[in-house]
Parts: structure tokens; sequence; C-alpha cells
């Protein structure tokens, strides 16, 4: 094994064995090293096309790793905006790209392919993409003949030519896909420049693929299509189909529509099967999820086979899942037989839709053996829950009528936590057939679904944070019913049958297999066979039969919603040590009458606008019509010390819609100078405990802590405010705050 280096000033006559001796080009080092050898690339900008296709040797099962020199310092590919390539690895197995940066590609992105032999063990890991023009970004994919710029369409894609190739144990982790624009041109008749950008995918699965996971990884600014699973049918193309993939702990925000396509988060058309999603944070998409099988040239192929769980979808433009944040079965044109989506498990989302038209949180059409259990789903500005064979799809697209229920096709749903703000006797929700019900009691009576459901608006532990687990004060909360039972029973075993094992993964050969409570106990599962029930675990466990079986969860008793704290990709820098619960008792508060018991005692109220204020039950609640610039709550008059580090707590939210609030500390006097905490968080329509910490930058005895609103026309509230010295060794490092809806920088009022 030999490590040789790459940089900008180097020579490419020389040995590239050390720094002083480099190499210039990435694509002359390709082309000179051996199975097992490294390429480390120092920083700097390297403005070439990378072609694995038929180049350098094929590299054996030691491997070859091309690698930044500095992960801290990640060397950038360029493209000068050249209407090309990025890379391509074409018939080559056993390779791993470290921390390398693209940027600045008008064309085709990365692409791997099985052309004309199978690929195996395809590493991405720590690499970004930037700033992107591209016909595609990444895109693995089994090939074909058309020219890569009119086929390729993503940042980075896997793909096999025909069924009859395959790739295996692929990984991306921990990359990020920023201000991408991608997409196939149209119509293909105009030259390439003069053509329209028609839709887009960023990183794709594309064909017989199989043993893949995506994790911690992070999509911002993309048009279309986020990830993208595809498997194609004999009569196009032949592909073969996806299988075997894990989509896990990635966020995904801001996928842009393009022409009349909305933009989807996660997105899979006719995926072969096992699949799972879980842990992902969809946010600011127009459709968060998005499971399908399509028919292409009127043959439909895929099963299904998907367990989604634990995850966080929110949209704000149309369908959080539309299988899409739930499951689409059929989208079959009329004349055609229609295909089901089978084998769903939908078990533990939060699902939240904050689209102003006629748009469900959650939507099933034709699916077959799919169940949903113990999710939260909400819509936070109207009344359209649910849709399982809506009227208003099948009218616009013109499907027959369903030869069958969904509960008919073993279609069920249990367990859930909804909400909507016009409240259970004025909502939206179909089961069955054309039947939409105008009421929650009338869709519970009528579809006989959901007998141990919840209705109630949920309490998130601390959404700003990324923690959308039920608060224990939550509706919903410890109630979460099982997801199956056992149907045998054993002493110091590690066999478990079960009535439904389809709602558990071992984890392909790709990651760690669940960990489960059985009973009582906690086992991990290392083989689940979907056909016969049978669970294999690692422990030797006790239990009996019908015994409740859930997935491993905190607390007690496990509840609605997420068992795991956490969605989405790590945050960066990592996040020191979490923060101690924010208890109602708030020991040495500088604030006077921060719980509103005393009504307005302590605080003023002041508007320039059209604004009321009221105390209630602890609360103060504001009614800003018109902020007219500036329209604040604060109390003046406390202390601060210089460089001394303060905690400031309070519960806030909002009746209908979210909404933006600004939080400071300043001088209460001219010329108001800023102590150290000016932030502008969102107000989301869940109750949220808010903590901030700060340092004070002055020493003052009229220190003046404000809440400046702005125009809403709804009710805010806001409760057990505190502020107090911060305890040593608690304060976090600043956070990555996910936003929606409100720009850094925005100003909201003035001073007054």
């Amino acid at each position: 094994m030999t490590t040789y280096f790459v940089k900008p000033n180097g020579n490419n006559r020389a040995l590239g064995t050390n720094i002083s001796e480099a190499w210039r080009t990435i694509q002359y080092a390709i082309e000179h090293i051996n199975s097992g050898d490294i390429i480390r690339i120092l920083p700097g900008v390297y403005n070439e096309n990378i072609d694995w296709r038929n180049q350098g040797v094929a590299p054996s099962s030691e491997g070859v790793i091309l690698e930044a020199h500095d992960p801290k310092k990640k060397p950038t590919i360029s493209g000068n905006r050249v209407t090309t390539y990025q890379m391509r690895i074409y018939d080559r197995s056993h390779i791993t790209v470290k921390s390398i940066r693209f940027a600045n590609y008008k064309g085709a992105g990365v692409l791997i392919r099985a052309y004309n032999k199978d690929v195996t063990d395809i590493t991405f890991e720590d690499c970004e993409w930037y700033d992107q023009q591209l016909t595609t970004s990444l895109v693995v994919n089994n090939g074909n003949t058309r020219p890569v710029n009119e086929f390729t369409h993503n940042a980075l894609v896997f793909n096999t030519r025909s069924s009859q190739r395959k790739m295996t144990y692929v990984t991306v982790r921990r990359c990020s896909f920023e201000k991408i624009v991608t997409g196939i041109y149209d119509p293909p008749s105009q030259g390439f420049n003069q053509r329209r950008t028609y839709y887009n995918e960023c990183l794709t699965i594309h064909g017989n693929v199989n043993h893949w996971l995506i994790e911690e990884c992070y999509l911002d600014d993309v048009s279309t299509l986020g990830i993208d699973v595809i498997g194609t049918p004999p009569t196009h193309y032949d592909f073969g189909l996806p299988r075997y993939g894990i989509i896990r702990n990635n966020t995904i925000k801001r996928i842009r529509p393009a022409i009349n396509r909305p933009g989807k988060a996660i997105y899979m058309d006719r995926p072969g099967g096992p699949i799972l999603v879980e842990g992902n944070l969809t946010q600011d998409d127009s459709i968060a999820y998005r499971p399908n099988i399509e028919p292409y040239r009127g043959n439909s192929v895929g099963h299904g086979d998907i367990i989604t769980r634990n995850n966080v979808f929110i949209s704000t433009g149309s369908d959080t899942m539309n299988t899409g944040s739930g499951s689409w079965g059929g989208y079959e044109a009329k004349s055609r037989p229609l295909k089901y989506i089978e084998g769903h498990r939908f078990a533990h989302n939060v699902i939240v839709n904050e689209a102003s038209g006629k748009k469900y949180a959650l939507v099933w059409l034709w699916c077959r053996d799919t169940h949903s259990r113990n999710n939260v789903i909400v819509h936070t500005k109207r009344k359209f829950l649910q849709g399982a064979i809506d009227p208003g799809y099948s009218s616009i697209v013109g499907w027959d009528p369903p030869p069958a229920t969904p509960d008919g096709n073993n279609w069920t749903s249990d367990g859930n936590l909804w909400w909507c703000p016009t409240g259970p006797e004025d909502t939206a929700m179909s089961w069955g057939g054309r039947r939409l019900y105008n009421s929650y009691r009338a869709y519970l009576q009528g579809s006989g679904q959901d007998a141990n459901s919840v209705w109630g608006k949920p309490i998130f532990v601390d959404p700003i944070r990324g923690n959308y687990a039920l608060d224990s004060a939550s509706p919903g909360a410890g109630v979460a019913i099982p997801l199956t039972q056992s149907l045998n029973s054993g002493t110091a075993s590690r066999t478990l049958k079960v009535k439904d094992a389809r709602w558990f993964c071992d984890g392909w050969n790709m990651v760690t297999g669940d960990r489960i409570k059985v009973g009582d106990t906690f086992a991990t599962v290392t083989n689940a066979n979907w056909e016969t029930g049978e669970l294999n675990l690692i422990e030797s466990i006790t239990w009996q039969v019908g015994d409740s079986i859930y997935y491993t969860h905190e607390g007690q008793q496990p509840s609605i919603g997420l068992t795991n704290t956490i969605a989405g990709a790590p945050i960066e820098p990592p996040v020191e040590p979490p923060l101690p619960p924010i208890t109602t008792l708030c020991k040495e508060n500088l604030l006077i009458n921060g719980d509103f018991t005393n009504g307005s005692a302590g605080w003023e109220w002041y508007t320039n606008g059209t604004a009321s204020i009221k105390f209630s039950d602890g609360n103060a609640i504001m009614y800003v019509v018109d902020d007219g610039g500036n329209t604040q709550l604060y109390q003046s008059g406390f202390s601060m010390i210089a460089d001394e580090s303060y905690e400031l707590d309070f519960n806030v939210y909002a009746d209908i819609e979210p909404v933006s609030l600004r939080v400071s500390i300043h001088l209460h006097n001219a010329p108001y100078t800023n102590l150290g905490l000016d932030q502008l968080i969102r107000v989301d329509v869940f109750k949220n405990k808010i903590r901030l910490t700060f340092t004070a930058t002055s020493t003052t005895n009229n220190a003046r802590l404000q809440f400046a609103f702005t125009s809403s026309s709804q009710n805010i509230y806001l409760d057990e405010i505190c502020l107090r010295l911060a305890e040593v060794g608690l304060i976090p490092q600043p956070l990555r705050l996910i936003r929606r809806g409100v720009s850094p920088g925005t100003v909201i009022g003035t001073q007054h």
C-alpha cells in the first residue's frame, strides 16, 4: 500500500509519494495507482473532470481511497461552469471518496455505474456538492446508451445498465448538497443550452442497486427532488429495482418545485424493497415524503415493503406525505390495471402540514398490507388531515373507483394523535372508496379505524433544537399502542415469533438490527423473517404468548410520535451535552412576576399599531392585528454583570400559524445598547419550551428584556419567563438552528 499526494502546484513528473513531490492532477493520480493505494489531495481548486471509467487499475478488494489531506480543508474539484461531468466511476469496485468538495459545474454530476461489470463497495463520505447547475448531481445507475448530458440529471447517481448488472454495498454518509439546480432538458431536439430545465434529482439510487445506505446527509436549496429511489420496468431500459436500502438521519430542506412538479424531499418510484426510512427531518418542501408505484409506458413494477418510522415530515406547499407523507399507491391511468403499493409499515412519525390550500397532511392511495401506527398528524392552518382514496385526487386524474376499501386490502390506521385548528367537529378525513368525513367523530364511526387514537394539540419537547418527541404533558404521551404481539413463549430463548414481523429490520448487512422491547425486556434483532414472522435476537430473553412489542423508547411507556428524540442529520459542530430539562420552577429569577400569576405586575405593554394584551391562567396573551413597526412586551430595571453567563427560559406558542418573535435584552434608556441577547425565534402552534443562553456585554442596573411581536391576527401565548445566572458547565455551544419562513437578520420593530 502506497500513499500518493496531489497539490495544485505539483508536478505530474514527480514521484508523488510525499508532499514536496506531489502530483499536479487528480486524474493523473488515478491513472497511476494500484489496488490498496491512497490518494491524498491537498487544499486548493482543481479544474478537472475525474474519469474512473476506463483509466488505471481496476481496484481489487483491497480498495482505493481518494481523500482530502486535511478533512477540515476540503479540496475543490471545480468545473468552471463547463457543461460536462464531475466524476465518472464505471465498472470499478472498492472505491472510497472522502472529504472532497464538488463545485461550480454546469452539466452532469458524479455518476457511478455498473455498465459491463457488477460493482460493489462504493463509499462517499464527508463530501460536499455546492452551487451546481447540473443535469445530474449524484447518480448511482446501471447505465444506458444516451449521452451523459441528456441522461444524468443529478448531483450524485448510483445506476445499473440493466437488471442483468448489479451494484451492491453503496454508502453515502455525512455528505452535503446545497444550492443545487439539476434537471433534464426538454425538448431534446433543441440544443443543450437552449433547453429548459424540466425536473431534476439530487441524490439518486437507480436500478438494480442492493444494500445501500444514505445517512446523516444535509440537503438544502435543491430543485424538484432531494433523495430519489427509482426502479424501471423491462419495457423501458430494464434497469431493475433498488432493494435493501436505508435512508436515515438526513436533513432535507427547501426542495424547490420546477415547472409543474412540486419539490419532494424523499421520493421513491417503483422500489423493489425492502427499504427503511427513519430518523429524517424534512422542512420547507412541497411534499415531504412520497413512496410511489407509477407506471412507465403502461407497465408497473415494484412492490413496496417499506418501513417508515421516527421521521419528522414538515411541508409548506402541498400534501406532507403523499404515499406522499403516507403512501401513494396506484398512480394509474383509467384504462390501465391498478397497481398497489404493498407491505408499508408507517409508525412513530411526526407529520406537519403548513400549507394554506386544500392540501392534506397524510394521503394514502391504493395500498395493500399497509398499517399506520402511533403517528402525530397535524395541519397547522386548514382542516385537511387525511385523504385515503380521496375523491379530489380521483377526479383530477380520472381513476376508476378502487376494487376494494382500504381495510378490505388489510390497510389499517390506529394509535395516532390528530390535530388541526378547526377542531374535531370540522375536519376533512376520508377512508374507503370516495367517502369523505367532515368531522373526526364521523370518521371514527364510519371508517372503523383509529379506535385507540387521540385528538389533541401536541406539545413537543424542544422543536427549536430539533426534538419533536412529545412532552410528558402532551396529549398522546405514554399511550402508544403495541406494534405487534408475540405468538410463542420463550425462556432464555433467542427465537421470537410475532404476528407481524414487517415492522422490524435486521440491518440488511448495512447497520445494526433493531432494538425492540418485548414485554418488559429489551433485545436486538439479528434476523427478521417477514414471511415466517420469526425474529432472531442477540440476547437470550424470556417472554410470554401475547406480550406487546414496541420499538425501544425512553421512559416507562412509549409515546405516540418519535421514540427517539432527534430527527435529521447531526448538527455540526458537535453539540455539547444536552441541556437539563426546563422546569416550571425558576430559582433566583431576575424578573418580577415571570409566570404572570399577578397579571401585568412588573410588565409594560407598548404598541404603535393595533394590538391588545390580556392575562389569563398564568399566560400573557397578545393579539396583534398591525404591529405599527413597534409592538412589544417588556420589563426593565433589573441588573446584569459584564462577562457573566445568563439563561432565559420561557414558553411560547401561536394559535393558528407559525410567526416570528424577536427577543432581546438592552439598556432601558437611549442609546438602547444591546447587552448580549438579540435573537429572532420561530413561534410554532405547539407549546415550545425555549432556552436562550448568552453572556452580558456590560454591567448595568437598568436592563430591559423585550419581546417584539409582528402582525399575525392570532393569539400569541407567553408564560413561565425566567432570567437567571447560568449554572457553570451547563452553557451549550451555539447551535445551527433550523428555521422556516424567517430570513436571518430580519428586523422586527424598533426601540421604544
